[in-house]
């Protein structure tokens, strides 16, 4: 099952979360994605939604990643989890292509 974009847009994740995981099908996944405030203008582009009523307080992706009880993997401002049977569960690859964890420095190494 996809929620691709969505998270940031719902105060409650828990509960969101919670009613997709009871319509997984045994052996499902659940893939997540959703903006985070990972960088300056990120955070203050989520702010500036936020006070216009338009998206949910923003969120860092380790803030997601506690309020998922899951691992979750960031690209820029963009952070990517998936769920199965209540756990997370990596994708083929482990990861998003060039996505970082959740508890490394959000700035890209360099070559």
């Amino acid at each position: 099952m996809l929620s691709l974009g969505f998270l940031h847009m719902v105060d409650d994740v828990d509960g969101y979360v919670s009613g997709l995981r009871r319509l997984l099908r045994p052996g499902g996944a659940l893939y997540l994605t959703s903006l985070v405030a990972e960088s300056r203008r990120g955070a203050a582009y989520l702010r500036l939604l936020h006070r216009a009523g338009e998206v949910a307080a923003p969120r860092t992706a380790d803030q997601l990643a506690d309020l998922l009880g899951a691992r979750v993997w960031a690209k820029g401002c963009m952070a990517y989890a998936v769920l199965s049977d209540g756990r997370t569960r990596l994708t083929r690859r482990g990861r998003p292509p060039g996505a970082r964890p959740s508890s490394c420095p959000s700035r890209p190494a360099r070559p």
